[in-house]
């Protein structure tokens, strides 16, 4: 009882009677009581983390910007009100890329490092998968559709990257924005077949994985593979992959050329000129070279306000140059996602560097 009368009367003592005693020092009950506080004020900052760079990808804020709190807060809870600590701290959210804090459990990285140093251990459920620790390259290994068993082959390589602040993965060629979520990241493009699908951290095995969710998917008889979780193994980033930054243009005639998406190697596209006429041609990779695409090949028109071209009359579908990134790319409507491509010589064989990769880029999907 000495230890109790001690910690109840020099409560500004209590962090030191701690890490001198240990946890197991304490009774039961008093380190439930705390521990259980401390996991109720980590999981709100938690959800103030998530819902921080949510905001900010939607308001195209970057790293050091200043937040809204009212803004912020309604991604918090559907009140919109800031979420309060069982212990009484008052939280700052920070500016954006920082850890929120809490006036009693500190920075929520700190707050989990509090408890892991002196032995005690937050419920599974308040475990913390910072958006950053999971970027990188990923390998997806083939598995077999109904019994799920890994298969030979190369299976499939999966990125996640963050550039001004925003993450990103790769479905079908085009950059694809991800969201903050609990598990980790999410897919932050919508509307989308593909949403609900996620990249985190095994709790247990702390193993990289991915929940692919496709509303378009056809499936093999009855079998689906809706919420399940597949592990994947972290790798380096390839060396074969080609690299699409280079010079800007000065004028339209210098988008004429050949053009490879980087992480979409089945096509190749052209864009050439007859008089005063742009147009564009697919190419498809074959075992014989490039062969034509007649449903993709469109006319190009300039640009009014910009260098770069419309693609095929559809409204919002550009060719342009991304100066922020040094690239040529495809755009997919207006602030779509965007498709980088690499500028090569026309004698470029298929099979060299992005050009018919030996394994897949991105997440697969059905469409």
């Amino acid at each position: 009882m000495e230890k109790i009368v001690r910690v109840v009367a020099y409560g500004g003592m209590l962090m030191l009677a701690v890490l001198l005693g240990g946890c197991a020092s304490a009774p039961s009950f008093v380190k439930a009581r705390g521990t259980s506080r401390q996991d109720a004020c980590v999981k709100n900052m938690r959800m103030v983390d998530s819902a921080k760079e949510q905001w900010a990808l939607d308001q195209r804020k970057v790293k050091g910007d200043a937040v809204d709190i009212n803004q912020v807060n309604t991604y918090v809870n559907k009140a919109g009100l800031t979420p309060t600590c069982p212990s009484g701290g008052k939280y700052e959210y920070k500016r954006i890329g920082e850890d929120p804090e809490c006036s009693v459990h500190g920075t929520l990285r700190k707050a989990l490092l509090v408890v892991a140093s002196t032995g005690c251990r937050t419920n599974s459920h308040t475990t913390m998968v910072k958006s950053d620790d999971l970027v990188g390259w990923y390998k997806l290994p083939n598995r077999h559709y109904r019994t799920r068993e890994i298969t030979p082959g190369p299976g499939t390589l999966i990125p996640v990257f963050k550039r001004t602040g925003i993450y990103y993965s790769v479905c079908r060629g085009m950059e694809v924005p991800l969201k903050a979520c609990p598990e980790g990241l999410e897919w932050g493009l919508l509307p989308s077949s593909m949403k609900g699908t996620k990249i985190g951290l095994d709790g247990a095995s702390h193993e990289p994985y991915i929940i692919i969710e496709d509303a378009a998917a056809q499936y093999e008889g009855d079998y689906s593979t809706s919420g399940e979780k597949q592990f994947m193994t972290k790798i380096d980033k390839p060396s074969w992959l080609l690299d699409p930054t280079t010079r800007p243009p000065r004028t339209n005639e210098d988008f004429i050329g050949y053009y490879l998406p980087v992480w979409f190697s089945v096509y190749r596209w052209v864009v050439i000129k007859n008089g005063d006429k742009y147009r564009l041609e697919a190419q498809i990779a074959g075992k014989d070279g490039w062969k034509s695409e007649d449903r993709e090949t469109a006319d190009l028109v300039p640009l009014p306000d910009r260098l770069g071209f419309t693609w095929g009359g559809k409204k919002g579908n550009c060719i342009v140059y991304n100066r922020d990134c040094n690239r040529f790319e495809y755009v997919l409507g207006e602030d779509g996602p965007r498709m980088p491509l690499v500028r090569v010589d026309a004698s470029l064989p298929v099979g060299t560097g992005a050009v018919s990769s030996p394994v897949g880029i991105g997440i697969p999907s059905w469409h």
